[in-house]
């Protein structure tokens, strides 16, 4: 690979999308999965205050005041618990996906960016007439070699983004 082409640059940009499309699919995962535990604790909640007015209302005027069941105060804490812990385990397993797909990407990443290094050496070698250009006076070369080296990054960039290059 001496010289990236235009393919390559539109690649790079591809796989930046597709790293930011990755990880932000664990997080929406994560995001439904809350979405539905919130939905079945407002429908449970619906159900059984239905449920409480319903007996409350059937219980003879000289009950009592409040019709108040203490039964019903313990099943609240109960289901404060549940929903607790449904709730660490959406944020768990959300948050390992998600630290397994930043893994996955980044070792991608840096075996792309380990491969452009090398690229960017051999061109640079190569422009330099195969050894290092010597420092000091002779630092022209040094610029010549890595202008050389960078020109096909330069030229696929001004074909994408002409008016930025022009500036």
């Amino acid at each position: 690979m001496a010289h990236p082409t235009q393919a390559q640059f539109f690649g790079v940009q591809q796989a930046n999308l597709d790293l930011f499309l990755a990880l932000v699919g664990p997080l929406a995962r994560g995001a439904e999965k809350i979405s539905a535990l919130n939905m079945q604790a407002v429908k449970t909640s619906l159900a059984d205050t239905t449920n409480y007015v319903r007996e409350s209302s059937q219980q003879p005027v000289g009950a009592g005041m409040s019709g108040l069941k203490p039964e019903l105060a313990n099943g609240f804490a109960q289901k404060m618990n549940a929903y607790a812990g449904h709730m660490n385990e959406i944020f768990a397993s959300t948050g390992a996906e998600f630290a397994q797909e930043a893994q996955r990407q980044m070792s991608t990443y840096a075996a792309q960016a380990q491969e452009a290094m090398a690229s960017f050496g051999q061109n640079l070698m190569s422009n330099a007439g195969g050894a290092f250009p010597a420092a000091g006076a002779s630092a022209p070369s040094w610029v010549a070699a890595y202008e050389t080296a960078m020109k096909p990054m330069r030229d696929a960039f001004e074909k994408v983004m002409p008016a930025t290059a022009a500036k």
